[in-house]
């Protein structure tokens, strides 16, 4: 059987591009509107693109468009025979009306630029296919051909500030009621061992069982995929049992420790890939966490984060809210790069009390490092502990961290000690310290 492999010509219209050029000839001022959305790319015969970027830099420099301009300019630049000679410019307006409708055919030449993009990208996919490049690798240039060929004005809507403040927008969603909107982008971060994972871990069943936690509330019940790059297998299940997740059907685990290969490195396609496999239909994703998934050396950590920003941006469209965990550095800020911080919704820092003791177990402290507005007073910080309950269950508790701070002034002070020694322990400005002291014993007075 023979095949013909012979192709059809790439599409592309004579008549639209030469009306183009034509109309511009007849009426200068019709530049502009070709300009709007052609470049000389756009235009298939080269003679066509040639003529185009020279009406363009004319139009640039602010000189006449007009067949005698355009003609001295080609010969000046040695470009007159490239552009098919003076006789055919002089021919592209014969026989158009003197309105030529040049919007009109600027899009039919755009439309098939485009589907020549599109064939000339599908080919090199098909390349790609056949010779077993990574099917993430693949994927990725599927994403980047749409946005190509899709048109600008589909895609990147305007509109006045009267028209804009006029939209039926839909109202703000919470995945835990003044806490975390739905989409948002969040950052937890701590020094080792203060009690990130099972702060994450306890905030996830909330979220995915629809229940509280702490003082939030989630109030629907949201699956949530937790990536976990750090823990065996063993403590990790351990840790959820003790939260009283081991019922939770919407709580959905990656272990890293259980996987036969390594996890990818987070700012690969490959691991992005894997992990939007595995979201389902997750509107929570948490990575525990970047040192683990994202390993990266000082001069590379910068342009790792820019390829995980990026994708996290996306989830974020697709209304999937993010929550990565980090460790704190020295000068008790999250490590790294500052670049995190610009683009999050919300930063959460846990950190040990000034007079913690080991033997407490978990007893930590939740700052609100940076919050959009609507949090408001659900974001004030708290203490929170985690204790064993008389069923061997976890169980959290908390308090407002002001009161939790008054409580140790006023224990410190009935114990004798001066206000710069209650602050060198607390961390409570002398000034801070005296008005809880004073209003303490106001209240004692009464």
């Amino acid at each position: 059987m023979t095949v013909n492999q012979t192709a059809p010509p790439l599409p592309h219209s004579v008549e639209a591009e030469r009306s183009v050029l034509g109309g511009i000839l007849l009426n200068e001022s019709a530049i502009d509107t070709a300009m709007q959305s052609l470049v000389p790319e756009d235009f298939f015969l080269s003679e066509n693109t040639t003529i185009f970027a020279h009406m363009v830099e004319l139009r640039n420099h602010r000189a006449p468009v007009d067949a005698a301009s355009l003609i001295d300019s080609l010969q000046r630049n040695g470009d007159l025979e490239a552009a098919g000679g003076a006789a055919y410019i002089s021919s592209l307006a014969d026989g158009l009306p003197q309105l030529a409708h040049v919007d009109y055919y600027a899009q039919i030449v755009k439309d098939d630029a485009w589907r020549r993009l599109a064939i000339h990208r599908a080919e090199a996919i098909q390349a790609a296919a056949f010779s077993h490049e990574d099917i993430a690798e693949i994927n990725k240039r599927f994403r980047e051909t749409a946005d190509a060929i899709r048109p600008a004005q589909e895609w990147i809507p305007t509109a006045s500030a009267k028209a804009f403040c006029g939209l039926k927008l839909p109202s703000s969603a919470y995945l835990v009621d003044g806490l975390i909107k739905s989409p948002s982008m969040i950052e937890l971060f701590s020094w080792r061992g203060v009690g990130k994972t099972m702060f994450a871990l306890g905030l996830s069943n909330a979220i995915s069982s629809g229940s509280s936690f702490l003082k939030w509330k989630a109030s629907i019940a949201a699956p949530v995929l937790y990536l976990d790059g750090e823990l065996d297998g063993d403590e990790l299940q351990k840790r959820l049992s003790f939260l009283g997740a081991g019922d939770n059907d919407k709580l959905n685990l990656l272990c890293c420790d259980m996987l036969e290969d390594p996890f990818p490195h987070l700012a690969t396609a490959r691991a992005q890939k894997i992990i939007e496999d595995k979201l389902g239909e997750a509107k929570f994703l948490v990575l525990d966490n970047l040192s683990a998934l994202a390993p990266s050396s000082n001069e590379e950590e910068g342009a790792h984060w820019i390829l995980i920003q990026t994708w996290l941006k996306t989830l974020k469209r697709q209304g999937i809210s993010t929550m990565f965990l980090h460790h704190a550095g020295h000068a008790g800020h999250a490590r790294g790069t500052t670049r995190r911080e610009d683009l999050l919704d919300l930063v959460i820092e846990l950190k040990h009390p000034s007079d913690h003791k080991a033997s407490e177990g978990l007893r930590l402290e939740i700052n609100f490092g940076k919050t959009r507005r609507y949090l408001g007073q659900l974001a004030e910080p708290l203490e929170a502990s985690l204790t064993t309950s008389l069923d061997g269950d976890g169980l959290w508790t908390y308090r407002d961290l002001e009161d939790a701070r008054l409580a140790q002034v006023v224990q410190l002070k009935a114990s004798g000690k001066t206000w710069r020694q209650i602050e060198d322990e607390t961390g409570v400005p002398k000034s801070t310290a005296q008005r809880l002291w004073n209003e303490t014993t106001a209240s004692k007075s009464k």
